[in-house]
């Protein structure tokens, strides 16, 4: 299944984040009937141009919001090539704060822009050094403060992991 889903990516020129981001929109629209939703994307990455950015350690990551819009009259192919872009021109906002990104939409203090995430975890696996032991069963905890989140893991066989809040699913 992960390689047929690759494959198709690999011959539309789309990534598999673009095709998970695609679904989830897809999915979120089919149990709200909205054509137009809205999630939160969690996006990661060491921005060149930010002063000083060689003297900072860790992951920079962010939430910004994914408006997805379903159009019937599109064909999927060309939808996911769209929602692409749409992703790529977040890389623009990707260090910028998720309360100015509200304020910007003229929303009240403490209001949410979505109620679910996605969390593409596309950082690599850094080689372990030959130290004299191994480690084994690892382990992830995740935890999310949104009422629903799916978290991909790719690798030889794609991971999905779906958080949510029993009180509200």
């Amino acid at each position: 299944f992960t390689e047929r889903i690759i494959a198709f990516a690999r011959q539309h020129r789309l990534t598999l984040n673009t095709l998970i981001q695609g679904a989830w929109t897809l999915l979120l629209h089919h149990f709200s009937g909205d054509s137009q939703v809205m999630h939160g994307s969690v996006v990661s990455g060491r921005p060149a141009d930010l002063r000083g950015v060689e003297k900072m350690v860790g992951l920079f990551i962010n939430t910004l919001p994914v408006r997805g819009m379903i159009e019937p009259e599109q064909t999927l192919v060309t939808w996911l090539a769209e929602k692409q872009q749409q992703l790529l021109s977040l890389r623009e906002y990707e260090t910028t704060a998720l309360t100015d990104v509200q304020r910007w939409n003229d929303m009240p203090a403490g209001s949410a822009l979505f109620d679910s995430i996605v969390v593409f975890e596309n950082y690599p696996a850094a080689d372990t050094p030959d130290v004299g032991f191994t480690v084994e069963q690892v382990r992830y905890l995740e935890q999310s403060n949104y009422p629903l989140a799916l978290l991909v893991v790719p690798g030889d066989v794609l991971e999905l992991l779906l958080l949510y809040d029993m009180a509200r699913f």
